[in-house]
């Protein structure tokens, strides 16, 4: 007679959804908090950095640009995380880093996926994370790293042959932004872009941050007079992943690193959007409140509390979050597609298997014949992901094998449907319960 005791993991199949509510508390007042919440207080609007990095931490997907985002947006709030949470945070930074290693081509660049050409905003972003890395600790392969440095200044000579016909500004800031940060500042190229006459507003705040990381606050400075503080929407696709929301980010951080403090409580003060942020937003806006932290680290109010209340007992008024994280199912089919009329790029639809059931991955068996109409697709043991993009006025179809391997009734999890770099344009089922009877 023999006997073993086997430890599974349980997985609830539901995503993790997290609630945020604002509230202000003015001295004396107080606010109950529920069971299974949590607060955070502030002395100004600060940054929801746990719902933040839950956000990043339960990403599913993993292209070179939401790898490199996660990474920076973690690494940059570990200053703003609670004990356990920077523990855990610290603990995905190595896999993001070897992840993505399998982007890097051989020119040095790094691609969207595994495969794929070299991109010049995605290779900013991955020197951005890996740099990051590096400077807190992590082991970041010197290779990887020296390799991408050529690439950067490849491409950074690229644009001066080249210039705009090719290359957006912001591009090339952003590009002269990460080789400041790893220490290795293109002056020469940071010059040419600043005296030519034509920057645009988006590129001179991130060129500003490049100058004031280098060094060189009198150049970061210039470029900063009489700058506006209007940040419009971007055309709905863009190489750069831009939106309002992000380049506000950027000016945010050059402020800082420019030492206008005033203008920039004033700036991060201004409501996020309610939706959730994409994770480009997500990486500079936790960019952007590092620096501000790291300037204007922010005291500890004075409170008091008890198990669910807590009560304002500063001089003045107090800035909340309550936080509720829940698994719940999702109890109707959701469509907020606000623009159904224009193409999509960069959609994502994601189909979660019944844990009853075993994907048939026919490229492991060499007989798989690629479909026409995605870009990549990503099947993993308990889901598939599918990425594409999607024309006006089209629908596209696409199918995968499954195999019943357990008898009994399984959660089927709602599959979704969304603009990764759109947030407001997001669609899913609803859950469903799948059943496998060994009879059929």
């Amino acid at each position: 007679k023999a006997s073993e005791t086997i430890a599974l993991t349980i997985q609830n199949p539901y995503p993790e959804v997290t609630k945020v509510e604002r509230f202000v508390l003015e001295k004396g007042q107080s606010r109950d908090i529920p069971e299974g919440s949590t607060v955070q207080l502030a002395g100004f609007p600060a940054l929801n950095a746990r719902k933040l990095y839950l956000d990043m931490k339960e990403y599913p997907y993993s292209c070179g640009e939401q790898l490199s985002a996660r990474g920076i947006t973690i690494l940059s709030l570990l200053p703003m995380l609670g004990a356990q949470d920077k523990a855990d945070a610290k603990a995905l930074i190595p896999d993001l880093i070897q992840a993505l290693y399998a982007r890097q081509n051989q020119d040095g660049g790094f691609a969207y996926w595994s495969g794929g050409k070299s991109d010049p905003w995605v290779s900013s972003m991955a020197g951005h994370f890996l740099t990051l890395a590096g400077k807190e600790g992590f082991a970041v392969n010197s290779g990887v790293v020296k390799a991408w440095k050529s690439y950067e200044k490849k491409m950074s000579q690229a644009y001066r042959l080249l210039g705009e016909d090719w290359f957006p500004q912001l591009d090339e800031s952003y590009r002269l932004y990460a080789l400041s940060l790893a220490g290795e500042p293109n002056l020469s190229s940071m010059n040419r872009l600043k005296e030519s006459g034509k920057l645009g507003e988006r590129a001179r705040w991130m060129l500003a941050s490049a100058y004031a990381i280098s060094g060189k606050k009198a150049q970061a400075d210039a470029l900063l007079e009489g700058i506006g503080k209007e940040f419009p929407e971007y055309e709905p696709y863009n190489i750069t992943f831009g939106t309002s929301t992000r380049d506000r980010m950027v000016a945010l951080e050059a402020l800082v690193r420019t030492e206008r403090i005033a203008d920039a409580l004033a700036l991060a003060s201004e409501e996020l959007p309610s939706w959730e942020l994409s994770t480009q937003e997500s990486a500079f806006t936790a960019v952007a409140y590092r620096a501000l932290y790291d300037k204007v680290p922010a005291s500890a109010p004075s409170v008091k509390e008890n198990e669910k209340k807590v009560e304002n007992t500063s001089e003045g008024r107090l800035y909340g979050t309550l936080l509720t994280t829940s698994r719940e199912p999702r109890a109707k089919a959701l469509s907020s597609n606000a623009s159904p009329a224009r193409a999509l790029e960069s959609v994502a639809l994601s189909l979660a298997i019944p844990s009853g059931w075993e994907i048939i991955n026919d490229r492991l068996t060499g007989a798989v014949t690629e479909e026409d109409g995605y870009d990549h697709l990503d099947i993993r043991d308990t889901r598939a992901d599918w990425f594409f993009g999607l024309p006006a006025g089209r629908t596209k179809s696409f199918s995968i094998g499954l195999r019943a391997a357990y008898e009994g009734s399984f959660v089927m999890p709602a599959t979704v449907c969304q603009a990764m770099y759109e947030p407001a344009i997001t669609a899913s089922t609803t859950d469903g319960l799948a059943v496998v009877n060994a009879n059929d």
